[in-house]
Formats: C-alpha cells, sequence, structure tokens
C-alpha cells in the first residue's frame, strides 16, 4: 500500500480527484482508514522495505511487515537499517524463530 500512497503523493495525483493536496486528498478518502501522517510513516517503511535484505522461508515465510520496517526507520539511516536487517535475519534462520517487530525493536535498541 506504501508505495502506490507513494506515487499518489509524489505524482500530485491527488489533483485528479479534485484536492489542492496530499493532506486533503487523504481526509477525502476514507476508505483509507488513516490520516496523512499515517500515509506518510507507511510511505517511509515501502521506501526503505524495498532495500531491505530478502527473507528466507522460515516457519512459513516471515515477512517485513510495515511495523517492523517502522522499527527499522528509528535508525535514521538506510545503511544502518539494512546492516541490522541482516543481523536480524541472521538470527532468525539461525534460531528458527518469527520475525516479528519485537524482534527488530530489540536489535534497534541493540545498535
Amino acid at each position: 500500500m506504501g508505495l502506490p500512497l507513494k506515487e499518489i503523493r509524489d505524482g500530485q495525483l491527488y489533483l485528479d480527484d479534485g484536492c489542492e493536496s496530499f493532506q486533503e486528498y487523504m481526509k477525502k478518502r476514507k476508505e483509507y482508514g488513516f490520516s496523512e501522517s499515517r500515509a506518510s510513516q507507511i510511505i517511509s517503511a515501502a521506501e526503505l522495505r524495498k532495500t531491505l535484505p530478502s527473507l528466507p522461508k522460515v516457519n512459513s515465510g516471515p515477512i517485513w511487515t510495515e511495523k517492523s520496517v517502522r522499527e527499522l526507520n528509528r535508525l535514521g539511516s538506510d545503511t544502518k537499517a539494512k546492516a541490522v536487517a541482516a543481523r536480524v535475519l541472521k538470527e532468525v534462520e539461525k534460531h528458527g524463530g518469527k520475525l516479528t517487530s519485537k524482534v527488530v525493536r530489540k536489535a534497534v535498541k541493540v545498535s
């Protein structure tokens, strides 16, 4: 959902819907169910997600959820986020655990 929202925001496609700003568009489009600031979080997580290492198929296929990527965004640097993400994936593979936002948050705190 983040990348399509980014396309609407960055391409100013909200103008086609009669809105003067992305914020106005988000208020008008109630089906999204969240604010412009929440949309920005989702967009930011989607952008970072594109740069993260691929996930192994462990325990029914862990995925980088928006919530777990948001934890990585706290690092403030894509380079740091990728390094922590790689470390998290190694741990998940090694111990057969689940990739959760709690696991990522713990790794971010240690960094």
